[in-house]
């Protein structure tokens, strides 16, 4: 620290100028006492308090490589002002996360989220899907409006991810929900998100060293109840995760994430380590619709006078929709021809009484089926 003693001396460490030291002694106390307060002030703008902007969030055709490391005894370690975190010493597992920021019209769900403004794919050793964010600019943040994964999830109340700017202290409080097909029923989401920026400073990973880090803490908890056969299940989901960010760009240079979840029939516990193995890799270049697989999305679900299927045609041709009953009846039928790719086809359900039907797809692409609920 320091001190400033104006009227008899200026005292700094050990070091001390005096009105009675000689002219030469004097001379050479300021150049240490020059040499010190330069030296304090390149530590404090070394901890300086980084600030990472919304404008630093990851444009379409940036792309990403995460580097998965072995758990085993992996700690996030303490936040606050000036930390070092020192993962010097991870040890890859030899799988990776790939992500991929794309313009929302480029994929092939894109027609369904009209409000987004961004569109991950994200690839790694147990997922492969695409998630969709908007940019609330007024209030600064990135919100998850919706994924596809093996489910499609849109939210009604959409969950506030990516809050901006990163700045230490900052801190964040949302709940979200939606209703949505899951495997031979329905899902409800209901969860509650905090964040805050807990602390900033160093950090090492096995390919180097980061300066001026920000880290971000965020927990969600969700109250889910998977439906299946008319039989509700409880689900409690715990997610925490410790992300570290350069103001470069706002992706993870590193991340530590754990996941619980727990109900009459599941008690599943997961960790995830990875780093960076570099900044962004480049842009793609990747239009990703030809990349992704038959599967076809039925919006919106639950459905209540018209249904929309997006699918992939494969080279075109004749596409046969067909709905049944939970009996296995033949309730609607609706033959199309289309030219090839991915296509949207609308169907009027409003004949149809509530309740769950199954929408099979067949074409020379093959054949796939989901779920359907229909509410008045």
């Amino acid at each position: 620290m320091l001190r400033f003693v104006l009227s008899e001396r200026f005292v700094i460490g050990d070091f001390c100028i005096t009105k009675n030291s000689s002219l030469k002694s004097n001379i050479m106390t300021r150049k240490i006492f020059t040499t010190l307060l330069l030296s304090l002030l390149g530590v404090a703008a070394a901890e300086a308090q980084p600030s990472i902007p919304g404008s630093a969030f990851p444009a379409a055709g940036a792309t990403f490589q995460l580097t998965l490391a072995d758990t085993m005894g992996v700690q996030a370690g303490s936040g606050g002002p000036a930390t070092t975190w020192d993962f010097s010493t991870l040890t890859a597992n030899g799988t990776y996360q790939n992500d991929t920021f794309f313009t929302p019209s480029a994929t092939r769900y894109g027609a369904l989220f009209p409000s987004a403004d961004i569109a991950l794919h994200e690839v790694n050793p147990g997922t492969n899907y695409y998630v969709y964010y908007q940019n609330d600019a007024a209030n600064g943040l990135y919100k998850r409006i919706a994924n596809v994964q093996p489910d499609t999830v849109i939210y009604s109340d959409p969950a506030n991810e990516f809050p901006y700017p990163l700045a230490f202290n900052n801190n964040y409080n949302d709940t979200y929900y939606a209703h949505y097909h899951s495997g031979s029923g329905f899902s409800t989401m209901a969860g509650n998100v905090t964040g805050v920026v807990d602390g900033y400073g160093t950090l090492t990973t096995p390919v180097g060293t980061f300066y001026n880090v920000v880290r971000l803490h965020a927990h969600r908890v969700e109250h889910d109840t998977v439906t299946v056969s008319g039989n509700p299940f409880p689900v409690l989901a715990d997610f925490e995760y410790y992300t570290w960010y350069q103001d470069s760009a706002y992706f993870p240079i590193m991340l530590i994430g754990t996941t619980n979840v727990t109900s009459s029939v599941i008690n599943r516990h997961a960790k995830v380590v990875g780093y960076r193995a570099g900044y962004n890799i480049g842009p793609s270049g990747v239009n990703d619709v030809a990349s992704t697989s038959s599967q076809f999305i039925i919006y919106p679900n639950p459905a209540t006078q018209k249904a929309n299927i997006i699918f992939d045609a494969g080279k075109g041709g004749s596409t046969d929709i067909s709905v049944y009953d939970m009996t296995g009846r033949l309730v609607l039928q609706s033959p199309v021809n289309t030219d090839a790719g991915v296509q949207t086809i609308s169907i009027n359900i409003s004949i149809l009484p509530a309740g769950l039907y199954e929408v099979r797809v067949l074409n020379n692409a093959g054949v796939n089926s989901q779920k359907l609920e229909i509410t008045r």
